[in-house]
């Protein structure tokens, strides 16, 4: 009679969302900015948007609270208010 070995098996690992890419980033924040008329000055609202929605793997463009983003900056970037330079 064959001898039964018994294997642990390891618990499956957690499911470890990726961070998007620079360029999935940045084709959704092209697709915000041209969704909101290709605005002037609001790039890093924009970029961080996009973040957001991809990383909440959320795959619409749409609107953000300003208020929002620019706390979160504020946050990243103590005191430097709103200006921003072009991408």
């Amino acid at each position: 009679m064959k001898k039964k070995v018994s294997r642990k098996t390891s618990p499956s690992a957690p499911q470890v969302r990726m961070a998007p890419s620079h360029g999935e980033t940045a084709a959704r924040a092209e697709a915000l900015w041209r969704q909101r008329g290709c605005p002037l000055a609001c790039d890093d609202e924009i970029w961080l948007e996009a973040e957001r929605q991809l990383s909440a793997g959320d795959n619409s463009p749409r609107s953000f609270d300003s208020d929002e983003i620019m706390a979160e900056l504020e946050g990243q970037f103590p005191g430097a208010g709103r200006a921003t330079t072009s991408l």
